[in-house]
C-alpha cells in the first residue's frame, strides 16, 4: 500500500488524465504502470523500465528490438556479442562497451550504426575518427581534415576565432587567441569578417596591438580617423601636424576642415599645428594665427602677430597694407585706431607712413594725429570739429597773453578779453554777452566797439 495521498487530477488517482500513459491508482513501479504514469512498463515502448516486474536492460522500440543490427533483444535484454550490451567482448574486437549511450571513454554502438564500415563502436573515442562523442567533450569530428566549422583532428571543437587553432578552411589567416596581437586580429564579434586575419590598415578592424588607433572600412579618411594612404599617420586619429591632409577632419578650435598639413611646420602656404581657427589652412592675415613664415598679400614682412582681424594696441588687424599683422608703429602706414603711440596721448587718427610730418599744413602729424589747433602749424582744412585756423604757435598759443595766437587758433581781436597792443587796443570789451567783463576801463566806463577808447556811461 502506498503511504501517500493522491491529489485530484494527479498520477495515481485511477483516472487517465491528460498526458498520462496509464494510471493504476498508485504511484508504485513494477505493477504495469510506472510511478509517474508515463510508462506501461511493456517491452517495446521505447522506454527502459529498469524497475518493471522483469527489469529491462534496453528498449529500442518494437520495430528495432531483436533485429540483427540492434543490440537489444525482443525481450528488452541486451544481446551478447554485440556492441552496446555493456559487456566488453574483446573476442569481437571491443575495447569498451558503454551500452546504448556514449561515455567519456567509449563510443557507443551509435558510432557503428552511423559509420558501419569504420568499426568505431565500442572503441575509445579519438579526435579525428569521424564520430562526434559529446560525452568525451567533442563538439564535432569531421575526421582527419578540418572543416569550416570544426577543428578536427586537432581538438574536435567548433572552430571559433580566438581558440588559438588556425583553421584555414574556416578562413583564418592566423589565430593568436581572442585578444588582438601585433600580427593577428583577435575576435570582435561573431559577425566580424576580419576576425583572425592579418591586420592591415583599411580592413575596418581596429587593432591597437598592431599600432592602429582606429580603422575605417575601405581605408578612407573620416573626421576621426586617417585612412590607409596617410603614411605614418595611417589608421591614427587625425591631428593638424601629422603630415596628412584629411579633408574630413576639422582640427580642435578650427571652424573649417584641413586644406594642408606640413607636419606641424609653418610655411608661406600652410599654418602648422595648434593654429586655432587657422589650423592646417592656407594662412591669411586675420585668421587668428601668427605664422611667422607667411607674408600677407600687400605686406613686405612676415606676420608678427594676428588678432583675427581686430586692431589692438599690440597688433595691426587684417588689411592689404604693408603693415598687415605687424606690431603697430606710428609711421607704418596703417591706421590702427586702437593703438596709442608712445609720443601721443590719444589713439591713431591717421597714418600716412613716411608722409607724416609736423611742418606741412593739414598733414598727418608724426604722433599719428590729424592736424589740430595747437600743433604749431596753421592748417587750412575746415571741418565741423576743426574750424579754419588763422594762426597756430603750438605751446605758445594763449588766451591770456597779449598779442598771442589764441587757444582756438584765431588771431588776437577786439572782444577776446585781452588788451592787444598789436591791434592798437587800449581796452577790450570782452564777450558780447558780458561773460568776460570789459578790461582797461573804469567801472563807470565801457570799452568802445573798436577797443580803442573808454566811454563814459
Amino acid at each position: 500500500m502506498q503511504p501517500v495521498c493522491i491529489d485530484i487530477g494527479g498520477c495515481g488517482n485511477h483516472h487517465m488524465d491528460r498526458d498520462e500513459v496509464c494510471d493504476d491508482g498508485n504511484i508504485l513501479d513494477g505493477d504495469g504502470c510506472s510511478f509517474d504514469c508515463m510508462s506501461d512498463e511493456s517491452c517495446g515502448n521505447n522506454q527502459i523500465d529498469d524497475k518493471a516486474k522483469v527489469p529491462e536492460q534496453c528498449d529500442d522500440g518494437k520495430a528495432r528490438n531483436g533485429t540483427p543490427n540492434d543490440n537489444c533483444g525482443s525481450d528488452c535484454q541486451f544481446k551478447s556479442k554485440v556492441c552496446g550490451n555493456k559487456m566488453v567482448e574483446k573476442d569481437i574486437g571491443e575495447e569498451c562497451d558503454p551500452g546504448p549511450e556514449d561515455s567519456a571513454d567509449c563510443n557507443s554502438d551509435m558510432a557503428s550504426r552511423m559509420f558501419p564500415d569504420l568499426h568505431l563502436g565500442c572503441r575509445a573515442p579519438k579526435c579525428g575518427d569521424g564520430y562526434t562523442n559529446t560525452a568525451a567533450g567533442e563538439d564535432c569530428d569531421d575526421g582527419m581534415v578540418p572543416s569550416a566549422t570544426c577543428n578536427s583532428p586537432r581538438s574536435c571543437k567548433t572552430s571559433i576565432c580566438g581558440d588559438r587553432i588556425q583553421n584555414p578552411t574556416a578562413g583564418e589567416d592566423c589565430d593568436n587567441g581572442s585578444a588582438d596581437t601585433r600580427g593577428c586580429n583577435g575576435n570582435k564579434g561573431v559577425d566580424n569578417p576580419k576576425n583572425c586575419k592579418f591586420p592591415t590598415c583599411g580592413d575596418g578592424y581596429e587593432n591597437l596591438a598592431a599600432g592602429e588607433a582606429c580603422d575605417t572600412a575601405e581605408g578612407i579618411d573620416s573626421p576621426i580617423c586617417n585612412g590607409k594612404d596617410a603614411g605614418l599617420a595611417s589608421c591614427q586619429h587625425p591631428t593638424c601636424g601629422d603630415g596628412h591632409v584629411n579633408t574630413s577632419f576639422t582640427p580642435p578650435e578650427a571652424t573649417l576642415p584641413e586644406q594642408c598639413d606640413t607636419g606641424g611646420t609653418d610655411t608661406q602656404g600652410c599654418n602648422g599645428r595648434n593654429s586655432g581657427k587657422g589650423s592646417c589652412r592656407p594662412p591669411s592675415c586675420g585668421d587668428g594665427y601668427t605664422n611667422t613664415a607667411f607674408t600677407p598679400t600687400g605686406a613686405t614682412l612676415p606676420e608678427e602677430c594676428d588678432t583675427a582681424g581686430v586692431d589692438t594696441q599690440g597688433c595691426n588687424g587684417r588689411s592689404n597694407r604693408a603693415a598687415s599683422c605687424r606690431k603697430p608703429t606710428c609711421g607704418d602706414g596703417y591706421l590702427n585706431p586702437n593703438f596709442t603711440p608712445d609720443n601721443s596721448t590719444v589713439p591713431e587718427e591717421c597714418d600716412n607712413g613716411n608722409n607724416n610730418n609736423n611742418s606741412t599744413p593739414d598733414a598727418c602729424r608724426t604722433s599719428c594725429r590729424k592736424a589740430f589747433c595747437g600743433d604749431g602749424v596753421t592748417d587750412t582744412i575746415v571741418t565741423q570739429d576743426h574750424p579754419k585756423e588763422e594762426c597756430d604757435n603750438g605751446m605758445d598759443n594763449s588766451n591770456t597773453r597779449p598779442n598771442a595766437c589764441r587757444d582756438n587758433c584765431l588771431n588776437p581781436h577786439c572782444g577776446d578779453g585781452v588788451i592787444d597792443s598789436s591791434k592798437s587796443e587800449v581796452c577790450d570789451k570782452g564777450d558780447p554777452d558780458n561773460s568776460i567783463p570789459d578790461v582797461g576801463c573804469l567801472s563807470t566806463q565801457h570799452c568802445s566797439n573798436n577797443c580803442r577808447a573808454c566811454d563814459n556811461n
